[in-house]
């Protein structure tokens, strides 16, 4: 009976799942206001909409679509890989495979906390990570403050992101003891 990693069977099949789920559920949803502004953010796909008009921007869709084809690349080599783990070229298939959700996630997370700390020092807005605050502009020269309000949500593809890096982390440690 031969090795199979089942942590990256599963690891890889979930990350290619997650390429098709992050397509219409964002990971991170900031919205201003009711229509003001509404961003959904992905590794895998973005939607900006302001006052209600939705733009694309094309750097960020080319971004998009390598950062989905390298995971979809990295997803299916990991199931090639955990279907024959002893295999002299395994241990390469794997070290490329099963890195790709883990940065996906951490490349992820650095841009969003980055968001929020330039928000904060530049326009001295602090929006939450994950939450709702209320937002005071005030125009000094008639006296008018209004609070608008500056909803964030982590959705859950993000979290099924982390879930996905973690299989990804365990076929890796797995592996040595399959070879073992």
């Amino acid at each position: 009976m031969r090795a199979i990693n089942w942590f990256g069977i599963v690891g890889g099949i979930v990350a290619v799942i997650l390429i098709a789920l992050s397509l219409h559920t964002p990971w991170w949803q900031l919205i201003i206001g009711d229509v003001f502004l509404k961003v959904n953010v992905s590794p895998f796909s973005h939607n900006l909409s302001f006052l209600g008009i939705a733009f694309m921007i094309p750097l960020i869709l080319a971004l998009n679509l390598s950062s989905s084809l390298i995971l979809l690349i990295g997803g299916i080599i990991l199931i090639t890989y955990s279907l024959n783990p002893s295999k002299a070229y395994s241990k390469r298939l794997l070290c490329f495979a099963y890195k790709k959700p883990l940065y996906a996630v951490i490349s992820f997370l650095i841009g969003i906390i980055a968001l929020h700390i330039i928000l904060s020092l530049v326009f001295n807005i602090n929006i939450p990570i994950n939450g709702t605050v209320l937002v005071n502009i005030s125009d000094p020269t008639r006296g008018a403050i209004v609070r608008v309000p500056i909803t964030t949500s982590l959705n859950w593809p993000f979290w099924l992101a982390v879930i996905t890096a973690a299989l990804c982390v365990a076929a890796r440690i797995y592996h040595k003891k399959l070879i073992a």
